[in-house]
């Protein structure tokens, strides 16, 4: 837009009751932020899957170090595969919390 003596400025609206520099309270923000933080947590608790792949991995720890002891060599297996097609869905990326 022109002013009438020439120059140009440009006229913005903010939309009624949002500002731009608006916060949250703090009470509301330290809420959600202790909620995020609980569900975070949670999932990071050790499943019963995961439980069971951490003792079968102390398991065959325990197996090889047994074996080496003892000199006892496992028969290695080479296996190939002809025309093998290999479909996986793929996601990339990082998440953090806001």
């Amino acid at each position: 837009m022109v002013a009438t003596n020439g120059s140009e400025y440009f006229e913005y609206e903010i939309e009624a009751g949002r500002e731009p520099f608006a916060r949250a309270s703090n009470a509301k923000t330290v809420e959600e932020d202790d909620e995020e933080l609980m569900w975070v947590a949670l999932a990071r608790l050790p499943s019963q899957k995961q439980g069971n792949f951490a003792l079968l991995r102390r398991m065959l720890l325990e197996e090889t170090r047994r074996r080496r002891r003892v000199g006892l060599v496992v028969p290695k297996v080479e296996v190939r595969f002809r025309n093998l097609k290999v479909v996986a869905d793929v996601q990339t990326g990082s998440r953090a919390l806001h």
